[in-house]
């Protein structure tokens, strides 16, 4: 029985890992994720769409603090998501648009 449950604790530990990996992968998918919820009309998935006057994202020179900006609050025909989006996913959207930069 000792070992059983030997082997049961080491089961857990290692679902616990997994978990965690699958927890921090999540969070890593999480900016693509909502930036195709929000985004992609507009942007496109590859940043390039620039529909309804929206800035190509794969050439945008804005620091991560002015592209947070831009999503909380809006610029010329964008909307605020303020209200719409937490403060860490409009985090993880700058990181997903950061990854569609040239």
């Amino acid at each position: 029985m000792g070992v059983i449950a030997a082997i049961g604790f080491a089961a857990c530990g290692n679902a616990a890992s997994s978990s965690e990996t699958t927890s921090a992968n999540a969070k890593a998918l999480s900016g693509e994720q909502v930036y195709n919820d929000n985004c992609v009309i507009c942007h496109g998935v590859d940043g390039k769409a620039q529909m309804a006057g929206a800035t190509d994202l794969s050439t945008s020179v804005l620091t991560p603090e002015s592209a947070s900006n831009v999503i909380a609050n809006g610029r010329n025909g964008m909307r605020s998501f303020a209200t719409q989006l937490t403060k860490d996913e409009i985090d993880a959207v700058v990181k997903h648009i950061e990854s569609l930069r040239k």
